[in-house]
C-alpha cells in the first residue's frame, strides 16, 4: 500500500496499513478504530477506501469507527451513548457478547488493579515506559497480573534525584529517548499520549453512563471542548508534579500540539518552569536529536546550579536538609535548599572525599561511621572554607533531618553545634504492621497504614 499512502501519514499508520493490505489481520473477527487517536482515523479512512476499491486479497475483517465527543452538553451525551450502542451492535454482529454494567464493573476492578500498579514508580524511565505501553497490547487482567508480579519482585523504586522532568508533545515510544531523559532526573509528569496511563480514569467506571461522563470530560484529549481546556489541564498537571524542566518533542507529522506551544511555554515560564522545544524527531529519534535533548538538560542543570550558588553566596536564607525530608514544603515557601547528599556529591566531584575522610579519622570518628552522608559535616568541621566548593556554605538559616536512621540526628546535631543553626528533627517511628504493597496504601490511606497516633 506504500504507493498510495501520502507523505503526511504517521509511521505507525503506514506500518498498520501495509500489514492490513498484506492480510495480517484477515483472521480477526473485526477491527475497531478509536477516533480520539488522530492516526487511527487516518488508518480507518485508508483501510475503508482500500476495501471499497476492491484491493483486498483475502477475507478482510469488518471495520468500525468509534466516534466520541468531549464536551459537557446534553446533545453530546446522547451522541456518545448512541456511539456505544453502535459499538455494542458491531461486537454482537461479529459474534462477541454484548457488555452490560455487570461485565463493565468486573473489568473496572481489573483496571483499578493495573492503575494502582502503574501509579508506582517501576524501575528506570525506560522500564516504566515499557510497563505502561504493554497495556496497549495485553488484555487488562493479564497486564494487571504482570505488573503486580513485577512489583512483588522489585518493589517500588525511588523516583531519584536530579531535574524533575516533564514530557509533552507527540506520541513517543523510544527506549533510547527515555534512557537519555532519565540520565538527568526523574520523569515526574509524562503527558505525551504514550506517556499517560492508557486508556485513562474512565476505564475504572462501573457503568456505561459513568464511563461516558468521564470520557467526555477528559481534558487530556486534544479534542476537548473548549479547546483551551487541554492546555490548562497540561499546565495544571506539570505544576502539580513540581516539574523544573519540560521537554517538548514533535513527530514529523504533527499538526495539533504545535498550536499550543507558544502559550504553553509562556505560562510555564511565568511559573518558573523552563520549557525547551526539542523540535521534530523521527519515530525513533536519531543521535542528533538525542544530543539536543542532552544539551537542553545539561544547560538547565548548569543554569540552575549557577542560580542556586548566586542566591546562597549572596546571603539569601536557605535550609540545609537531608534527602528524605519533605522538600515540597520548602519549595512551597520559596526557601532555597541544599540537600546533604547532593552537597556530598559536589564535594566528591571536586576530588576532596579522600582528604575529608582522612580528616574524619584524624579527629576521632572511626571508619565504620556513615561516610557519604557525613561528608558535608566533616568539611564543615575541618573549617577551611576556601578548600570547599563555592568557598564553603554560609551558615544555614535552618537544618532539617528526618530520624529515619539513627545516625541522621547525630550528624545534623553536630552541624548545629558547630554553626549555631537551628535544627528541626522530624520523627519517623517505625510502621508497626508494614504491608507488602505499603507504597500503594501510602498514597490514599495514610491513617490505616501509618496510624493516627504516629
Amino acid at each position: 500500500m506504500d504507493a498510495v499512502i501520502e507523505p503526511f501519514v504517521d509511521p505507525e499508520v503506514r506500518i498498520f496499513l501495509n500489514r492490513f493490505a498484506d492480510g495480517a489481520f484477515d483472521g480477526f473477527a473485526g477491527i475497531v478504530f478509536v477516533r480520539d487517536d488522530a492516526p487511527a482515523l487516518t488508518a480507518y479512512q485508508y483501510a475503508l477506501e482500500w476495501v471499497r476499491q476492491g484491493s483486498v486479497r483475502g477475507a478482510t475483517p469488518p471495520l468500525f469507527l468509534l466516534n466520541t465527543i468531549h464536551a459537557a452538553t446534553a446533545p453530546v451525551r446522547t451522541f456518545n451513548r448512541m456511539q456505544i450502542e453502535k459499538l455494542m451492535d458491531f461486537l454482537a454482529g461479529i459474534g462477541l457478547p454484548r457488555i452490560g454494567d455487570g461485565e463493565l464493573a468486573q473489568q473496572a476492578r481489573h483496571a483499578g488493579r493495573r492503575h494502582k500498579a502503574l501509579a508506582a514508580t517501576l524501575g528506570s524511565a525506560e522500564d516504566a515506559m515499557m510497563f505502561r505501553i504493554a497495556g496497549r497490547f495485553l488484555p487488562m487482567q493479564r497486564h494487571a497480573q504482570l505488573l503486580e508480579e513485577a512489583m512483588d519482585q522489585t518493589g517500588p523504586t525511588d523516583a531519584g534525584s536530579g531535574v524533575r522532568l516533564g514530557i509533552v508533545g507527540s506520541p513517543l515510544f523510544s527506549e533510547r529517548a527515555y534512557t537519555t531523559f532519565g540520565k538527568y532526573g526523574p520523569i515526574v509528569c509524562d503527558l505525551q499520549p504514550f506517556g499517560q496511563i492508557w486508556p485513562g480514569d474512565w476505564e475504572e467506571a462501573e457503568t456505561v453512563e459513568t464511563m461516558l461522563e468521564l470520557l467526555a470530560g477528559d481534558a487530556f484529549c486534544h479534542r476537548i471542548s473548549p479547546p483551551n481546556r487541554y492546555r490548562e489541564r497540561v499546565v495544571e498537571a506539570l505544576v502539580a508534579a513540581r516539574c523544573e524542566l519540560v521537554l517538548c518533542q514533535l513527530a514529523q507529522t504533527d499538526d495539533t500540539f504545535g498550536w499550543d506551544i507558544p502559550e504553553l511555554s509562556r505560562q510555564l515560564e511565568d511559573r518558573g518552569i523552563r520549557f525547551v522545544n526539542l523540535g521534530f524527531r523521527d519515530a525513533q529519534p536519531d543521535d542528533a536529536w538525542l544530543a539536543r535533548a542532552t544539551r537542553a538538560a545539561t544547560e538547565y542543570q548548569r543554569d540552575w546550579l549557577k542560580g542556586l550558588r548566586a542566591e546562597i553566596t549572596s546571603g539569601a536564607q536557605y535550609a540545609f536538609v537531608n534527602a528524605d525530608t519533605p522538600h515540597e514544603l520548602f519549595h512551597a515557601m520559596g526557601v532555597p535548599i541544599v540537600t546533604n547528599q547532593w552537597w556530598s556529591a559536589v564535594i566528591a566531584a571536586k576530588q576532596l572525599s579522600e582528604f575529608y575522610f582522612d580528616h574524619m579519622q584524624a579527629i576521632g570518628y572511626h571508619e565504620r561511621l556513615a561516610r557519604y552522608s557525613s561528608l558535608p559535616l566533616i568539611a564543615e568541621l575541618e573549617g577551611d572554607a576556601e578548600r570547599q566548593p563555592w568557598g564553603g556554605l554560609p551558615v544555614p538559616s535552618m537544618l532539617c533531618a528526618r530520624q529515619s536512621a539513627d545516625d541522621h540526628q547525630k550528624i545534623f546535631a553536630l552541624w548545629a553545634e558547630k554553626t549555631g543553626a537551628p535544627l528541626t528533627l522530624l520523627s519517623a517511628p517505625a510502621v508497626p504492621d508494614p504491608l507488602p504493597d505499603w507504597w500503594n496504601r501510602a498514597r490514599t490511606d495514610w491513617e490505616a497504614l501509618y496510624h493516627g497516633d504516629r
